[in-house]
């Protein structure tokens, strides 16, 4: 019996020697022998298998590819008949034949065949990164500094994400708001207008979803009546001591002194650089601003905050600690 690839146990077809003895010993199957047969291992002739259990079974095709043995599922018995399962071996052995693994010939075809579904129905998630590129012309450090996705990524991806565009119906996005509604309802809030765009940018799009979908899942979630509980803010008259005591305390101390002093967002302050500052002005850029691009701010992204000496000296106290820092706040 020829060989395969120099090794005398595996014939031209990729299944060994053993096995074929395995087939003559146990013969070819028929439809009346298999619901005869006991529990286990009934094999067919050329490397198929039925493992067969209580009112059930798996076929298996077992082969060898690059010398090493494989075993491919071919699905479930009674499911798939015995004339199925030979169909299917012989469709594979004819892979195998060509010098081709089956098994990620079949990987291969079925992760095509779900691309091309995806191309004209694709998951939520898959829909919503695809939003997000769209927008990030609009949105601050491309969307990263919001964390735009963060709120779908957290509550809504684990549960519907996998889930088709159009078959996402109001229930799907109220179970999974739920439990999150009341709660921490800033989030909610914040996942259910992310949602609405992604909707509605794929509606535009010409997928098959609905905004109302949406709208409707909100409905059903009910009002609530949010509260904010802010950060209680210290008063006026004790910045001056808070000022003396965080000097010498590191970065974050004089951030928060630079900031104290210029009335400027702390995402503004970070990073504050020495060219910024001419005289007494300090220009801050437009990507360090809060808001959309092109819509933050006053003055076309950028406003001006006098300069006064002492926080010049903050900045340059920090920046004192590395000869090589152009930034005013490492």
């Amino acid at each position: 019996m020829p060989s395969s690839k120099g090794r005398p146990d595996v014939t031209q077809s990729g299944v060994t020697v053993a096995d074929q003895m395995a087939d003559q010993i146990m013969g070819n199957l028929t439809a009346v022998a298999i619901r005869k047969a006991g529990l286990g291992r009934l094999g067919d002739g050329k490397g198929l298998e039925l493992h067969k259990a209580d009112g059930t079974g798996k076929w298996v095709w077992r082969y060898s590819f690059a010398g090493k043995r494989r075993q491919m599922g071919l699905g479930t018995w009674p499911d798939v008949s015995l004339a199925d399962a030979r169909a299917q071996r012989d469709k594979w052995a004819s892979v195998l034949t060509q010098g081709r693994d089956p098994i990620t010939e079949r990987r291969a075809e079925i992760e095509a065949a779900r691309a091309e579904i995806e191309r004209d129905n694709p998951t939520l998630e898959t829909l919503a990164r695809d939003v997000l590129e769209s927008r990030k012309a609009t949105l601050r450090n491309d969307g990263k500094a919001g964390r735009w996705l963060s709120p779908l990524e957290r509550h809504i991806f684990p549960k519907i994400g996998r889930k088709p565009i159009s078959s996402i119906r109001q229930h799907d996005i109220k179970a999974a708001l739920a439990p999150i509604w009341r709660t921490k309802h800033p989030t909610a809030e914040k996942a259910i207008q992310r949602l609405r765009i992604v909707f509605r940018q794929g509606k535009l799009m010409g997928y098959d979803c609905d905004p109302f979908t949406v709208d409707a899942a909100q409905h059903m979630l009910g009002a609530v009546i949010h509260t904010p509980e802010p950060i209680a803010a210290t008063h006026w008259q004790d910045i001056p001591d808070l000022f003396a005591r965080l000097e010498g305390r590191g970065t974050t101390a004089a951030c928060l002194r630079f900031m104290m002093l210029t009335l400027v967002r702390a995402s503004g302050c970070r990073g504050a650089r020495f060219d910024e500052i001419e005289g007494d002005v300090w220009t801050v850029p437009a990507e360090r601003m809060k808001g959309q691009v092109g819509k933050c701010g006053i003055l076309e992204c950028r406003y001006r905050t006098p300069q006064w000496r002492l926080s010049r000296r903050v900045g340059r106290s920090v920046a004192s600690t590395s000869s090589r820092s152009r930034t005013a706040i490492p």
